[in-house]
């Protein structure tokens, strides 16, 4: 949703006329989505290796054994 909020900015801003600019402000665009994508990505794999090491079990949440806002252990991230 915000990368279409984004897109809509950027073709506004620069229109159709300035082909460069639109397309290196697009090519941003798409780095600073991959990064943000990747993050997450890396945060779930790590959230899921703690789930496994520490044997919380299926269908348990890890919510329930961490509290919210608590930082969680090896993954350099905060529950929400």
């Amino acid at each position: 949703m915000k990368s279409t909020k984004r897109i809509l900015q950027i073709t506004d801003k620069y229109g159709v006329d300035d082909k460069q600019s639109l397309y290196r402000e697009l090519r941003a665009l798409r780095r600073d989505v991959k990064a943000e994508l990747l993050y997450h990505v890396r945060a779930g794999i790590q959230i899921a290796e703690r789930a496994y090491y520490d044997e919380i079990k299926p269908g348990h949440s890890i919510k329930q054994k961490y509290k919210p806002g608590e930082h969680l252990p090896q993954t350099g991230i905060n529950l929400p």
